[in-house]
């Protein structure tokens, strides 16, 4: 199979493959949470894309979009030892990141491994 960025969705088996793989996000402490959020999001029926790149010029990507609602699902790896999440210009990219797709209409719901779980209750408050 080949992965592509904003591609459809993808089975959950697939989803694993690409995770073994590397070609998917998440780190090893939050890959179990990133898989049910995503198994979460599947279930709903909605036109899901992974790894979904909202700007035509910045290289920004979500973790899950909705995008014909502008509707972005972002994992904070906060737990990984190598997260971007944690320091100054990481942190930084990432505010960037959510202010221009705020400014681009999207709005943008951010779990950690604390909280992701709150996702299907999110979902329907908005949908």
């Amino acid at each position: 199979m080949n992965y592509k960025s904003g591609t459809p969705i993808i089975s959950l088996d697939d989803f694993k493959k690409l995770k073994k793989q590397g070609r998917v996000g998440a780190k090893k402490k939050g890959q179990k949470a990133k898989e049910e959020m995503y198994q979460i999001l599947h279930d709903t029926g909605l036109s899901i894309q992974c790894e979904f790149k909202f700007h035509p010029i910045r290289k920004y990507k979500f973790d899950f979009a909705i995008p014909s609602k502008q509707l972005a699902f972002e994992y904070e790896g906060l737990l990984s030892e190598k997260s971007g999440h944690t320091t100054v210009k990481g942190y930084t990219a990432n505010t960037e990141k959510y202010n221009l797709a705020t400014c681009e209409g999207w709005k943008v719901l951010r779990y950690t491994a604390l909280n992701w779980q709150n996702i299907k209750a999110d979902l329907k408050k908005l949908i």
